[in-house]
């Protein structure tokens, strides 16, 4: 797994701003629906996007 990570580490400095935007997305997004499925339901009801503000990436310029 450690080197799994360190293998995205490295791959990811070759990223493009959009490609690193993606996945700060998906990686957030995973992890968010993993630890508080309760945010992914409304009045009882699974619900699978929500709007997201990609502007405020930290991978933004």
């Amino acid at each position: 797994m450690n080197q799994e990570k360190m293998s995205l580490k490295q791959d990811s400095t070759s990223w493009s701003t959009k490609e690193k935007t993606e996945a700060e997305y998906e990686l957030y997004y995973t992890m968010i629906k993993e630890h508080h499925p309760q945010l992914f339901e409304i009045k009882g009801d699974s619900i699978e996007t929500f709007p997201v503000d990609k502007e405020k990436s930290v991978f933004s310029s």
